[in-house]
């Protein structure tokens, strides 16, 4: 809409006012070109960098809130799956990119894949989100998404979980 900001649309996308979708409004985010996951090194990469965050926080709100829609419709107790699919359709339904168990190798030193993790979804190919079903999260679910964003040199990501009946959602951003 002329004369709107991107912050006031996604807001109102956010509350679902205006027409068009929270995917509408931010169909500007990316990543850094060129981002390595090292800390940036003038304060214009920093200010750069810091700026992406936001709006990927943007991205991660807008898709924790379809979350909690599938959250609220399906309650607790299903398996993982149940939960990755419903929120992927959903997710997809509303305009959003979204990639299913994408491999993630992970390289030594020496360039020798040591192994491969599966992300459980990756939204506009920016956004990792990572799904649980347990009675609560746990220290070791939210290294599992750091180390995501290690892998992927992604700076944001969403921890959520369908398995507790108060629902629960971190955005995780990596340093």
């Amino acid at each position: 809409m002329p004369g709107q900001t991107p912050d006031s649309r996604v807001e109102r996308a956010e509350r679902g006012e205006g027409g068009g979708t929270a995917r509408d409004a931010l169909h500007g985010l990316h990543v850094l070109p060129g981002q390595t996951g090292q800390a940036p090194d003038s304060r214009v990469e920093r200010a750069e960098r810091e700026v992406c965050i936001e709006r990927l926080q943007r991205l991660a709100s807008a898709v924790g809130q379809i979350a909690y829609g599938v959250h609220e419709h399906f309650g607790v107790g299903l398996l993982e799956k149940v939960y990755e699919n419903a929120l992927a359709h959903r997710l997809e339904k509303a305009g959003f990119q979204v990639e299913r168990q994408k491999p993630l190798a992970v390289f030594d030193i020496d360039g020798f894949c040591a192994g491969e993790y599966f992300c459980d979804l990756i939204v506009n190919g920016e956004l990792i989100v990572e799904l649980k079903a347990v009675r609560t999260l746990a220290p070791e679910h939210l290294a599992q998404t750091l180390n995501y964003l290690k892998i992927t040199s992604l700076p944001v990501g969403l921890l959520v979980n369908f398995g507790s009946y108060k629902f629960e959602r971190r955005t995780v951003v990596s340093r």
